[in-house]
C-alpha cells in the first residue's frame, strides 16, 4: 500500500469519497464490499497521518512566530 502514501491528500480524499459512494450501493457482491472497505480504511489512516503531520508542522511554525513569547538573549 505504499502507493497510497505517494498520492496527495486531496487525491486520497477523493478516492475515499468514491469508495463511500460505491459502498452505499446495494448491488455489490460481498467480496467487493470487503475489498472497498479495506481500501477505505487504509486511505482514512493515511489521510489521518498526513493531517497530523500538517497540524504538527503548523504548531511548530506558530511557536516560532509567537510574538507574545519573549526571545531569550544569549549572554
Amino acid at each position: 500500500m505504499a502507493k497510497k502514501q505517494e498520492q496527495s491528500f486531496e487525491r486520497q480524499m477523493q478516492r475515499l469519497q468514491e469508495i463511500v459512494q460505491e459502498l452505499e450501493r446495494t448491488d455489490l457482491a460481498l467480496e467487493k464490499n470487503v475489498a472497498l472497505y479495506k481500501e477505505g480504511r487504509e486511505l482514512a489512516r493515511s489521510c489521518k497521518e498526513l493531517l497530523e503531520r500538517a497540524r504538527h508542522e503548523i504548531s511548530l511554525c506558530a511557536e516560532d512566530e509567537n510574538p507574545f513569547v519573549p526571545e531569550q538573549k544569549e549572554e
